[in-house]
């Protein structure tokens, strides 16, 4: 059994998973997919001799922890970093092809990682779950629903495209993004994970210290949190 805790971003920061942000609501719709062959470069993997090939493998595959989204977020004079956990989902494969998927994400498990209680951790953490930002007490989870996925085979590795609708706080926004899925286990782990992302807060309504909305320079808060997704699941 190959125990591998997808790397991750929430800089939430909700390429392997390269993903680029539209702007209309949309509705779940199941995936669809279909093959293109690209030259693509391969996650280092120490336990490639274990793993399953991924077109032999089908089945619905649920998301358990530890699958985390890493944040990043900067001002003018910093960055920090964190994690927000995964907390519940699955994704279904047929032939080693995605056809479905969704995963949400407790809002309330938001952690920064870089900093220590003597200088800050507990501040930032506070500021990101308030009304400011992620208003966690309102809007407890977020949640992405993949709506088409894509194979991109390369001359190892393959890579899924991934189209979905991710909703933070009251917005549900499509947007795109790339993964690598290993599976091992005789078939029974699934572990995917992303490089790193943006999406702009902006669009989900976040607008605090943003520069458009007229915040002295020195004072603003990057529109762009930088994400990397990391998800273990099993059948």
């Amino acid at each position: 059994m190959r125990s591998h805790t997808v790397l991750i971003l929430l800089t939430l920061g909700f390429s392997f998973w390269s993903c680029k942000q539209n702007t209309a609501d949309k509705a779940a719709a199941p995936a669809r997919d279909s093959i293109i062959v690209e030259q693509t470069i391969p996650p280092i993997d120490s336990n490639a001799g274990k793993e399953v090939i991924i077109d032999s493998v089908s089945g619905v595959f649920k998301i358990e922890s530890p699958s985390t989204v890493n944040w990043t977020a900067s001002d003018p004079t910093s960055t920090h970093v964190g994690t927000v956990d995964i907390s519940s989902g699955s994704i279904e494969i047929k032939s080693g092809k995605i056809v479905s998927g969704s995963f949400m994400v407790d809002m309330k498990t938001i952690h920064s990682t870089d900093l220590s209680s003597d200088n800050g951790k507990e501040k930032l953490e506070r500021q990101l779950a308030s009304p400011d930002f992620f208003d966690v007490d309102k809007y407890p989870d977020a949640k992405f629903i993949i709506t088409k996925s894509v194979i991109i085979r390369g001359s190892d590795k393959t890579r899924h495209h991934i189209k979905g609708d991710l909703t933070i706080k009251d917005k549900t926004l499509p947007i795109e993004c790339d993964a690598y899925i290993i599976v091992s286990n005789n078939g029974n782990l699934l572990t995917a994970t992303t490089p790193s992302f943006e999406i702009n807060r902006i669009d989900y309504g976040i607008k605090y210290r943003s520069g458009l909305i007229g915040t002295v320079k020195d004072k603003i808060i990057s529109d762009k949190i930088g994400m990397v997704v990391n998800i273990r699941a099993k059948k």
